[in-house]
């Protein structure tokens, strides 16, 4: 029933290590119309693309700078009550996703798992009313519920009801009967819902999501009782992670690996000649040896010696360097 274009951005899922796991979106692989995706759609690119952003230019940064970097990522907050947990925070001054909560009505009251109900007010008092504003680095889901059968469909933008996906809508459930979700996803985003108009700093019913209005102009009250629940919060956290920094270390035993080795006579005593032989493991070795010149058939003099290699006693020549 409610449409939308499709979000191809699996040719670039990678797994990022220090994360452990898919993350997904490069940001210079693909650019998309974003015109044509849900808005749930454009919740999950924003995520990843933001996700992905900030490890690679971490990545980057730690290679320029031969230092540590810190990459950012965005991170699921938990709220027990949700709503109204954050309204008690944004009263005390408290960190929480909005720059702006206006609540009125004479009779709101909290659910058991924290919703706000509006009440819908006709002979004494005033009816209930909500607007929130969302801050920056903060995303949030929000479901709000109508008295009002079909009020959220019948008042959005006939352009924009395609980009709700297809479980945005429902009705007859908990006691209301027409519910919608949708996201606020950039900072200043925003939704207010007044049920009898009687707020100046309140619209009617107004949803504002990614700068772009999703209802119509001139919506009527919904003039029945409502209600907001917090679905989903995350926040941006800039220090989620670390990409340390490990500078390149040289072999040691391949700083002399070009190097030939160099037999002298001078280290052998004056009857002797320097010989320069290789083992059977491939070590070249320099030997003194007394026999130097004379026929192979005669027997090599050489002086035998007790050497350790590595802790073992060898018998042998008497060998005085040694490359690999």
């Amino acid at each position: 029933m409610f449409g939308h274009g499709a979000l191809d951005i699996s040719n670039s899922f990678r797994t990022m290590g220090g994360i452990g796991n898919i993350i997904g979106y490069k940001a210079e692989t693909k650019t998309f119309a974003t015109e044509t995706l849900s808005i749930d759609e454009r919740y999950e690119a924003k995520k990843i693309r933001d996700d992905v952003a900030s490890y690679d230019s971490a990545v980057a940064l730690a290679a320029s700078s031969q230092a540590d970097a810190t990459y950012g990522k965005w991170v699921k907050v938990d709220y027990p009550k949700t709503l109204e947990t954050v309204i008690n925070k944004y009263d005390d001054g408290e960190p929480q996703p909005f720059k702006n909560i206006i609540q009125g009505g004479s009779d709101n009251s909290f659910t058991s798992h924290g919703s706000l109900r509006l009440d819908n007010s006709d002979t004494w008092g005033t009816s209930g009313s909500f607007h929130a504003k969302l801050a920056k680095n903060w995303m949030v889901k929000i479901n709000l519920w109508s008295d009002n059968f079909n009020y959220f469909e019948d008042n959005l933008k006939d352009n924009k009801i395609d980009l709700f996906d297809d479980d945005s809508f429902s009705g007859n459930g908990d006691g209301y009967t027409d519910w919608i979700n949708f996201w606020l996803i950039e900072e200043n985003d925003y939704f207010s819902l007044d049920i009898d108009n009687e707020r100046s700093d309140t619209a009617q019913l107004k949803v504002v999501i990614e700068g772009v209005t999703y209802t119509s102009s001139n919506p009527p009250n919904s003039d029945n009782e409502a209600k907001v629940w917090l679905k989903e919060v995350w926040h941006w956290n800039p220090t989620f992670g670390t990409i340390a920094y490990t500078p390149e270390q040289d072999d040691d035993n391949d700083t002399n690996e070009d190097e030939e080795l160099e037999c002298k006579d001078s280290d052998c005593k004056a009857d002797e000649k320097a010989v320069k032989k290789t083992g059977w493991n491939g070590v070249e070795t320099c030997e003194c040896s007394s026999d130097f010149g004379q026929d192979d058939t005669k027997m090599t003099k050489t002086k035998l010696a007790m050497i350790a290699a590595g802790g073992v006693a060898v018998v042998g020549l008497i060998v005085y360097g040694m490359k690999k």
